[in-house]
C-alpha cells in the first residue's frame, strides 16, 4: 500500500504529462503492476463491509438478524442461527 500522495503522483504522471506506465515505474520505482493498479483506479474509497456477527451486536439481540436470514443456509454453516 503507498501514501495517497504517491498514488496521485502517478494518475499525475499519466493523465497530465502523458508519462507511459513504464516510465512512471521508472521514475518512481515502483512495480510495474502497481503503477497500473494506481492509473487505471477510478474509486479512491476503501470499500469496508460491516461486520454482521451476533457477538458484535449484543443489545439487538433478535433484532439484528430478521426472520429471512435465519433460514439462510450461509448463516446455518457459520453456525448462526
Amino acid at each position: 500500500m503507498i501514501k495517497m500522495a504517491k498514488a496521485q503522483y502517478i494518475k499525475h504522471l499519466y493523465e497530465n504529462e502523458g508519462k507511459s506506465k513504464n516510465e512512471i515505474r521508472r521514475i518512481t520505482g515502483l512495480n510495474y503492476r502497481t503503477v497500473c493498479r494506481y492509473v487505471e483506479k477510478t474509486d479512491w474509497n476503501a470499500k469496508k463491509e460491516p461486520n454482521m456477527k451476533a457477538e458484535h451486536y449484543p443489545i439487538l439481540g433478535e433484532y439484528a438478524y430478521p426472520e429471512a436470514w435465519r433460514s439462510c443456509k450461509r448463516l446455518e454453516k457459520c453456525g448462526i442461527s
